[in-house]
This record gives structure tokens, sequence and C-alpha cells, in this order.
């Protein structure tokens, strides 16, 4: 039986059938679980693993849809693009302030974290990249923005590429669900 079997015809038609019949309606969730536009996005991670839930909306102060919050948005934050520019970051911010480390210090981890906000890729570890590309000694500061590739980018990618791995040896498992 070739790939367009009858069979496999009847099947698609069947299915296509049965699509057309089904309506968004008939499929949600009555029960709508919500958070709010100020609830701490732990207690959002909580909200959706408690429900099992994928995704939740968000409701403003008046009441009204806001947006939406998904599995994938949490994902989204855990990309090693934020830990590589927080450690940019920090070795231009020690390097025009090499004698002031208490100014370049938090200089750096600031303008780290407002960048990693900024493009999108927040990266929880990456203030700490920023700040051991200051405090970090002179080893660290030999390295100039190499320090950004290695150790700090290998380090990120060393992590996901254990976490792929990790996640992805017992059956029925697939990490990510998706790439971004």
């Amino acid at each position: 039986m070739g790939f367009f079997s009858p069979q496999k015809k009847h099947s698609c038609l069947v299915l296509k059938r049965l699509m057309d019949a089904v309506r968004a309606g008939d499929l949600m969730t009555r029960e709508v679980v919500f958070v709010e536009r100020t609830t701490p996005l732990d207690s959002v991670a909580e909200t959706m693993a408690q429900h099992n839930i994928s995704g939740v909306p968000v409701v403003g102060e008046d009441g009204g849809l806001g947006g939406m919050v998904s599995e994938r948005d949490f994902l989204k934050q855990l990309l090693p693009e934020g830990h590589i520019l927080s450690a940019l970051i920090g070795v231009a911010g020690y390097q025009s302030f090499p004698a002031q480390v208490w100014l370049a210090a938090p200089l750096a981890v600031a303008t780290a974290i407002a960048a990693m906000h900024l493009t999108k890729t927040l990266h929880p570890p990456g203030g700490a990249a920023a700040l051991i590309a200051v405090i970090g000694g002179d080893k660290i500061h030999h390295l100039g923005f190499f320090y950004a590739l290695m150790p700090a980018g290998l380090g990120a990618v060393v992590m996901l590429v254990v976490a792929l791995l990790v996640n992805n040896l017992p059956r029925g498992r697939k990490y990510p669900e998706f790439w971004l």
C-alpha cells in the first residue's frame, strides 16, 4: 500500500469531516483558570502545573483579557542568548571602569538585565554572568570579550546539550516541546 492508499484516503476524509463538524466551543474549557497582570511568574507556573494546562489567560485591572502566558513564554526565557549578551555587557562594564569595581558591578548587572528584557532574552543567570565579568579576577579580565564565548557562552550551550540528552532519554518525552 502506497502513501495514498484507499484506506489512508478514507481516513483523511473521515478526519476532515470530524474537524469540520467540531467547533472551538465543543472543546473549550468552561471553568477558566486565569491570573492577573501582577501575579508573580512563579505563581503563574505553579497555577499552570496545578491545573495541568499549557497556557493561562491574563486579566487586567478592569477584568478584561490582557493576554496569555504559555509554556513557550517560559521556555523562551531559558535560551543562552541572554547569558552571552550579559557577559558582553559585563566585560564592557569592567573595561569602562576597571578601577571602580564598586560602580562597574551594579551598572553591568542592571544594564544586562535591562538589555535582556529589551531583547526578550531574559536568562536568570545572566546577571551573574555580567557580575563575574567584573569581579572575576585577573584570569577573567584577561579573557576580555572572549569571556562571553568561553566560559560563559560555552557553559550555557553545554547546559542546553545536557538538558536535551537527559530529558530525551526516557521514551515518550520530548524536550523542548518545540524549537523557538
